[in-house]
């Protein structure tokens, strides 16, 4: 399973790199927490690497809001001078709409009904650039609501016949607060009767070849950085914090890249949710990073487009850290810090029931996650349901209530994990738990305090080798073709039965067997028995079975055609319980 997956992520680098060559000014050791990305090797610094350090693909021709009458004072309403600056570049085919330090004040232009906004992208080739995150600002401004910034979206009936799809489109250096303390608040208890809905800092949709960097988002509604139907979209060196939702989320795209980013506070309220309708305490279902709805793995020319998420420290209170759901599939999650309170899931991948073929093709490494939620309970800090082909290897936990949860999953590896203070004695210190899954390997890891426990339904072929284990594994019977060897703290072969004996010169006969009972003390009937000899046994075949208890028969079998003699020897009888 190891090879095959390594086989596959070299294809997989070998597809995806087809853009310029990067500067050498970098490897994955300069990047957030100098944390290398071994799993994955070159494919992640190479996609990093173009993702912290690609080049501004639009025109440089500047257009400064200041030119078409924006002020920037936190007071004059500036959403009309931005627009036609926003217009001017996209009309020219692209170009840099430039703020300088200032807090430009925004306001809701779109009509009362879904994706409402106050600034749009309509064009190609257009960036959004101002002088650094706290000096150049969209500030939604008071009293108002909805989407600060968003590119058109491909589809007639939402913008008629603005509809299209975009590309390379950039946002860079500025920041975007929501203002959520001041603005008229949207969601299912405030204006979605008036048909006000979307209430996000910045949505880009149906794009493709856009990058996000060097963004601040903070004080949103409901989404930081939302979007639909991308493709090779990188979010990078940006801070998104207290949304009402997500920080990011991603849905029906390929090739995302989100990477070396502070994320904080997801599933968040200026309130604490007393009045403010999406902040979810009892579930938490909104993440850091959240992906949804990816399509099977597509070709476009020589590219095939996996979506990751590298490099982010990640601070949530209420919310999930990373998550995935509705069919989200080929996914690269590596070098992530993710720090939490809330006790929920820290990277969750859960897909829905009852999908044929499985989601698959899931990578979860070198990742370092705590958990010191006061009542850990049943919290997967990692938490895998309904897919196949997963490879969780590398990471360091702490904390929480399960360490690694595999539900439903099948041909996947568990392997060089360290999973420590876990805490949810109901679980029974479940380090991992293996639930109705196949397939799966389970391959020197660390449980410091904790074991390995089977749940739901059987599981099969399950193997476990050269772990270290706090307690034995629990839920035994819920296996079936099980084999374990080598697991420090517990291994059901680790101390066999044994004896030994002296087997005197024997000659076998063409096409007969030989036979010798010897006694090891404990040995049971079903169990499974192994003999040798100090001398070669030749072309005899040799077995041992245990045939009552504590006798084990050992047979010299001869399929020659002539007899065959062996000298005195002596032999060693092997019973493993």
């Amino acid at each position: 399973m190891r090879l095959k997956w390594f086989n596959w992520l070299a294809l997989a680098a070998v597809f995806f790199m087809v853009s310029p060559a990067m500067p050498a000014r970098a490897d994955s050791s300069e990047l957030r927490g100098g944390k290398e990305f071994g799993a994955i090797g070159e494919y992640v610094r190479q996609v990093v690497q173009q993702a912290v350090y690609g080049i501004d693909p639009n025109p440089m021709r500047i257009y400064s809001v200041q030119d078409y009458g924006a002020i920037g004072d936190g007071v004059t309403d500036d959403t009309a001078a931005i627009q036609a600056a926003i217009d001017a570049a996209g009309e020219a085919g692209g170009g840099v709409v430039f703020l300088p330090p200032g807090t430009y004040s925004v306001s809701r232009t779109s009509p009362a009904r879904n994706y409402n906004y106050s600034l749009l992208i309509k064009e190609s080739n257009v960036t959004i650039e101002g002088s650094g995150m706290g000096v150049s600002i969209l500030k939604m401004a008071d009293g108002q609501n909805g989407t600060i910034l968003r590119t058109v979206i491909n589809n007639s009936s939402i913008d008629g016949a603005l509809a299209k799809a975009l590309s390379h489109i950039r946002i860079a250096n500025l920041t975007i607060d929501g203002n959520w303390n001041n603005v008229t608040w949207a969601g299912p208890t405030g204006l979605e009767s008036s048909g006000i809905y979307d209430q996000n800092g910045l949505t880009l949709s149906t794009t493709s070849n856009s990058k996000v960097e060097n963004v601040h988002v903070k004080h949103i509604g409901q989404d930081g950085i939302s979007g639909g139907s991308n493709r090779n979209l990188t979010i990078v060196n940006s801070i998104v914090e207290h949304t009402g939702k997500n920080n990011i989320a991603m849905f029906q795209s390929t090739g995302v890249k989100i990477v070396n980013n502070t994320l904080r506070n997801a599933n968040d309220s200026p309130d604490g949710g007393v009045s403010k309708p999406y902040y979810n305490t009892s579930t938490a279902k909104y993440s850091s990073i959240a992906f949804a709805y990816s399509p099977v793995v597509t070709y476009t020319g020589t590219t095939k487009n996996f979506s990751l998420a590298v490099g982010n420290k990640i601070e949530t209170s209420t919310g999930r850290g990373i998550s995935a759901d509705y069919q989200a599939n080929n996914l690269l999650i590596e070098g992530n810090i993710i720090e939490s309170t809330s006790g929920r899931n820290l990277i969750g991948l859960q897909m829905p029931n009852n999908v044929s073929p499985l989601p698959s093709s899931y990578l979860i490494a070198n990742n370092i996650l705590s958990s010191n939620a006061p009542s850990p309970g049943g919290t997967r800090t990692i938490s895998a349901v309904n897919m196949k082909d997963l490879l969780v290897t590398g990471n360091v936990i702490q904390g929480g209530g399960l360490g690694i949860v595999l539900d439903h999953v099948a041909n996947s590896t568990i392997e060089g994990n360290i999973i420590g203070g876990i805490g949810n004695t109901s679980a029974a210190f479940a380090g991992i738990n293996v639930r109705a899954s196949e397939g799966i390997t389970i391959n020197s890891n660390d449980l410091q305090n904790s074991t390995v426990k089977f749940t739901v339904n059987p599981s099969a072929n399950i193997r476990m080798l050269h772990n270290q284990l706090g307690a034995p594994p629990t839920g035994l019977t819920m296996l079936t073709d099980f084999s374990s060897f080598n697991n420090q703290g517990y291994d059901p072969y680790s101390a066999p039965l044994t004896a030994s004996f002296t087997w005197n010169t024997v000659t076998v006969p063409a096409g007969g067997y030989a036979e010798y009972d010897v006694t090891v003390q404990g040995a049971l009937p079903g169990q499974f028995a192994l003999a040798g000899s100090n001398t070669s046994t030749g072309s005899l075949g040799v077995s041992a079975m245990v045939v009552g208890p504590d006798l084990v028969r050992v047979v010299l079998t001869n399929l020659t055609g002539s007899a065959i003699s062996l000298p005195a020897g002596n032999w060693r009888v092997q019973v493993m319980r």
